[in-house]
C-alpha cells in the first residue's frame, strides 16, 4: 500500500520516498501521523515480503523497520535488503516495542542499521532523524543529477575533442610519413606473418629491394642466416610485450658488414590486439669502431696510469683528488678511498697559501715545483710535481715523484763535498807542515856534515855534530814512522797481538817514550794509578803508543812549566784512561773534528810545536780496534783539555804471577860473524857495513841480485842482509834460490827494506827470510836480529815501524 500525504511543495520540486514497515496497521498510522508534515511520500508495507517488493520499484531515502513482525522479522528483512545491490546502502532505522538488549542492538548494527529506536517513539526525535536522512538522500540525488549533466557536457566535449584529435591524427600521420622519409636510420613495419607493410626510403635502399619490398618476408630478401636472426628478434619483441633493443649486422651495398642498433616493438590494432611489428635501425659501425678505439686507448691509459712508478693524481676545480694511481696511494700512505676527496693542502708541510697558489695554477694552466708531503703515519717525503690544468673539463693532472732519496743524496753529496774540501784544505796544510817538519831536521844534518868536512875540526866538535845528526835523524825516523803507522791503520793493515795487559805496564812504556817531550817543556807530570791492577785485552805496544801520543800531545800544547796528569781507573766493566793538561785548550768548533786526519789546534808558526797532526787520528783508530772509544773535552781556549779513553776491562787475576819483561837492550854484538850486506843504494850498504865492522864483524858488500849469489859462493857468509828491491834479481828471488840449495838452508837471511806492511812480511816469510827489518834500522834492532835465529820472523822488527 502506498500513500502520498498532501503537503507544501518541496524546495527541490520532487518528493522523496520513505518506507514504513510494520505488521500492525495502527503502528503504520502512528508513523504516518508523525511524519506527514515532512511533505514526502510515505510508502507503507505490512510485512517483510511487502517491503522487499517495494524496494524493487522505488528508491527510498530511509526505511523505518519494525523488529517484531510475524513471519519474516525485521532482522531477516534487513539482511535481505542488504543482500541486494540496489538497496545495500539505504539507511535502516529499527523500531521495537520491547526494551532493547545488548544482543539485539549488536545484531541490528551488524546488519547496517543507522539507528535503533524503542517505542513509544518521541515524534520530534523521529522527525529529526528522518529529516536528516532525507536531506542526505536529496543531496545524493542532486549530485547524481549534476554528475549526469557533467557526463552530458563531457560527452559533447569529447565528441568535439575526438574530431580535433582525428584531425591531429591525420596531421600526425602526415608528419610521421615525412619524418620516416627523412629519418637518418632505417624504419619498417611488418605484419604478424613477417611481411613488410611499410619501409622508409633508407630501408628500401639498404635492403636493396626498392619498390619490391611490400608483401615480402625476410626469407625472400636476405640470406638464411640473416633472415633467421631477424625473425628470431621479431618473435622476442612480440613476446616481450614492450619491445627490445639489439645489435644486428647486415652487409650493405658497399660490401661492408655494418652493425646497427635495432629497436623492435609490437604494435597493437584499434581493438587492442597485436597487429604489427615495427622496427628502427641506426648504423653504429663508426661508433663501435670509435668505442673500440676508445676502449683500447682507455686500456693503454689505465695500464700506464696504474703501472707508472710516478704518482699520478687528478684533481677537480677545488683542488680535491678525484683519481689516484697505486703509486700515489703508496706515496701518500693512504688507500684510494681515503685519499679521494682530500685537498692538496691537507698534505703539504708546512701548509702553503693553497688558494693563492691554486688560482695561479688554474690561470697559468701549468705548474711545477717541490713541496714537503706529510703522511698520516708521521713520515715526511720530499716531492717533485708537474701539473697541467684542464686536460679534461674541470679536471687537472699532476705527476708527483718522490725525491726524498735524491734530496738525501744531494745533502750527503753537499756534505761530502764540504768534507772533501775541508780534507783537501787540511791535506794542503799537512803537506806544508810536512815540508816544514822535514826541512827542520835536515838543516842541522846538513850543517853537521859541513862541519865534519871542515879541516882542523876537533874531536869534541865532531862528536857534537854526530850527536846532533843522530838526534835529527831520529826525529826524521819518528816522522816517517808516524806516516807509516797512520797509513797502515787507515787501511786496516795493523795486526794487533792481543794479550792480558796491565795498564801499569802500558803506562811505564808510554811514560818512557813521552818523558823527553815532558821534560823539554819543564812540565809538572803526575800519574794516578789504582792500587788494584786494571787489566785489559790488547796489544801492549799499541796501547802504549795510544797513551804516549796523548801525553806528547798534552806536552806540545801546554805552555812551559804546565801540568800534565795521567789517570787510570776502573768504572764498571770499563778501564778509563784520562790525560789532563793545563794547556791552550780546544775551541768548541774544533772538538767534533779533533781526531780527524791532519787536524791540529793551531798551525801558525807562532804556535808551531812540530808534528804532522796525525797522532790523535792514530789514537782514535787504535782505540776503536781494541773495542773502545776516545773523546776530548775542553772548556775552551786557555782552559786546558782532557782526553779520555774507554776500554773493555777484564776481571782481575787473583794472583798476578806474570813476570815483567826486561827493557834491557842487547848492547853487545856477540861473537864476530861473517855478514854479507846487499843494497843497490851504495851509501846505505857502506854505512851498514861500517857499523857492523865497528861491532867486530867481517863484512862484504854487493849491490845487485846476481852478485849476491856469486858473493855467497865466494865469501861463505853466516848472515846475509839485503834489500828486497834489487836490480837484476829481486831480494825475494835471491832468497828462494838460496833456500833451494841444501848448503845454504841454514844461512841466516835478513830482509832490510822500506816496506813494513803485513803483506810484505808474509812475502818475506814465504821466500825464506828469517828476519824482516824496516828501514831505517836501529843499531840495537840490528844486533838483536843477528843474535839468534830461533825466533819467528814477525818478532824481529825495527822499533817505530
Amino acid at each position: 500500500m502506498q500513500q502520498q500525504t498532501p503537503s507544501a511543495e518541496h524546495p527541490t520540486g520532487q518528493l522523496v520516498n520513505i518506507l514504513l514497515v510494520d505488521d500492525q496497521p495502527a503502528n503504520l498510522l502512528a508513523l504516518e501521523a508523525v511524519l506527514a508534515d515532512l511533505g514526502h511520500n510515505l510508502v507503507k508495507a505490512s510485512s517483510g515480503e511487502d517491503a522487499l517488493r517495494r524496494l524493487l520499484t522505488h528508491d527510498f531515502a530511509v526505511i523505518l523497520l519494525d523488529v517484531q513482525m510475524h513471519g519474516m522479522d525485521g532482522f531477516e528483512t534487513a539482511r535481505l535488503i542488504r543482500d541486494r545491490e540496489k538497496s545495500r546502502h539505504t539507511p535502516i532505522i529499527f523500531l521495537t516495542a520491547f526494551e532493547s538488549n545488548r544482543l539485539s542492538v549488536q545484531e541490528a548494527y551488524s546488519l547496517g542499521a543507522v539507528d535503533y529506536l524503542v517505542k513509544p517513539l518521541i515524534p520530534v526525535i523521529l522527525r529529526a532523524k528522518v529529516t536528516g536522512f532525507v536531506e542526505l538522500f536529496e543531496k545524493a540525488e542532486q549530485i547524481k543529477r549534476q554528475a549526469e549533466q557533467i557526463r552530458q557536457m563531457e560527452r559533447r566535449e569529447f565528441e568535439e575533442a575526438l574530431a580535433q584529435e582525428n584531425a591531429r591524427l591525420r596531421e600526425s600521420e602526415q608528419r610521421f610519413a615525412r619524418f620516416m622519409q627523412y629519418l637518418p636510420g632505417l624504419a619498417w613495419i611488418k605484419d604478424l606473418q613477417g611481411r613488410y607493410v611499410y619501409a622508409n626510403d633508407a630501408a628500401l635502399k639498404t635492403f636493396r629491394a626498392p619498390q619490391a619490398i611490400h608483401g615480402k618476408t625476410d626469407d625472400e630478401l636476405f640470406t638464411p642466416q640473416t633472415a633467421a636472426l631477424f625473425k628470431q628478434n621479431d618473435e622476442r619483441a612480440i613476446a616481450s610485450g614492450t619491445g627490445l633493443q639489439v645489435i644486428e649486422t647486415l652487409e650493405h651495398a658497399d660490401g661492408i658488414v655494418h652493425h646497427s642498433i635495432v629497436t623492435k616493438f609490437p604494435i597493437v590494432g584499434s581493438d587492442g590486439t597485436l597487429a604489427l611489428v615495427g622496427g628502427m635501425a641506426i648504423d653504429i659501425s663508426e661508433r663501435l669502431q670509435a668505442e673500440e678505439a676508445l676502449r683500447q686507448s682507455e686500456a693503454r691509459y689505465r695500464a700506464i696510469f696504474d703501472g707508472s712508478l710516478d704518482s699520478i693524481v687528478m684533481t677537480d676545480d677545488e683542488g680535491r683528488y678525484v683519481e689516484a694511481n697505486p703509486s700515489a696511494c703508496d706515496l701518500f700512505g693512504q688507500s684510494r678511498e681515503q685519499l679521494l676527496g682530500r685537498r692538496i693542502a691537507d698534505f703539504a708541510e708546512p701548509a702553503f697559501a693553497f688558494d693563492r697558489a691554486w688560482h695561479a695554477f688554474l690561470k697559468a694552466g701549468h705548474s711545477k715545483g717541490e713541496f714537503r708531503l706529510a703522511r698520516p703515519d708521521g713520515a715526511t717525503r720530499d716531492v717533485e710535481f708537474a701539473a697541467s690544468a684542464n686536460i679534461l673539463p674541470g679536471r687537472h693532472l699532476s705527476i708527483l715523484r718522490d725525491i726524498t732519496e735524491r734530496k738525501r743524496l744531494e745533502r750527503e753529496l753537499q756534505q761530502r763535498a764540504s768534507e772533501l774540501a775541508e780534507a783537501d784544505r787540511r791535506k794542503d796544510e799537512f803537506l806544508a807542515m810536512l815540508a816544514h817538519e822535514l826541512r827542520n831536521p835536515l838543516a842541522p844534518v846538513r850543517n853537521a856534515l859541513q862541519i865534519m868536512k871542515m879541516p882542523g875540526v876537533s874531536s869534541e866538535t865532531a862528536r857534537q855534530a854526530r850527536d846532533m845528526m843522530e838526534r835529527q835523524i831520529q826525529h826524521l825516523v819518528r816522522l816517517v814512522d808516524d806516516l807509516l803507522d797512520v797509513s797502515r791503520i787507515m787501511r786496516n793493515r795493523i795486526e794487533l797481538r792481543k794479550e792480558r795487559v796491565d795498564l801499569a805496564t802500558v803506562f811505564a812504556r808510554a811514560v818512557e817514550t813521552a818523558q823527553p817531550a815532558l821534560d823539554a817543556m819543564s812540565h809538572q807530570f803526575s800519574v794516578a794509578l789504582a792500587a788494584q791492577p786494571i787489566l785489559v785485552e790488547g796489544d801492549a805496544v799499541r796501547l802504549a803508543q795510544v797513551v804516549s801520543n796523548l801525553l806528547v800531545n798534552a806536552a806540545k800544547y801546554t805552555d812551559r812549566a804546565g801540568r800534565v796528569t795521567l789517570i787510570a781507573q776502573r768504572e764498571g766493566d770499563e778501564a778509563v784512561i784520562r790525560v789532563q793538561d793545563t794547556g791552550v785548550g780546544i775551541d768548541r768548533a774544533l772538538l767534533p773534528s779533533i781526531f780527524d786526519l791532519f787536524t791540529q789546534a793551531d798551525r801558525s808558526l807562532a804556535r808551531s810545536q812540530g808534528g804532522l797532526g796525525i797522532g790523535l787520528t792514530v789514537v782514535k783508530r787504535l782505540v776503536e780496534m781494541h773495542g773502545g772509544s776516545v773523546s776530548a773535552m775542553s772548556a775552551g781556549p786557555g782552559q786546558g783539555s782532557e782526553f779520555m779513553v774507554r776500554l773493555p776491562a777484564l776481571a782481575p787475576d787473583p794472583v798476578d804471577m806474570e813476570a815483567t819483561p826486561s827493557n834491557d837492550e842487547v848492547g853487545q854484538a856477540g861473537a864476530p860473524r861473517r855478514i854479507l850486506v846487499v843494497d843497490d843504494n851504495v851509501d846505505a850498504a857502506m854505512s851498514t857495513a861500517l857499523l857492523l865492522r865497528l861491532l867486530g864483524h867481517h863484512v862484504e858488500t854487493v849491490y845487485d841480485g846476481p852478485a849476491t849469489l856469486e858473493a855467497v859462493q865466494a865469501f861463505h857468509p853466516e848472515v846475509t842482509l839485503f834489500d828486497l828491491g834489487l836490480p837484476g834479481m829481486s831480494g825475494f828471488d835471491v832468497a828462494r834460490t838460496l833456500r833451494a840449495q841444501p848448503e845454504h838452508r841454514e844461512l841466516l837471511l835478513v830482509a832490510v827494506t822500506g816496506y813494513g806492511q803485513e803483506a810484505a812480511r808474509r812475502q818475506s816469510d814465504e821466500a825464506g827470510f828469517d828476519r824482516h827489518l824496516v828501514k831505517p834500522v836501529e843499531p840495537s834492532a840490528l844486533v838483536k836480529a843477528l843474535a839468534t835465529r830461533d825466533r819467528p820472523i814477525s818478532s824481529c822488527s825495527a822499533s817505530g815501524l
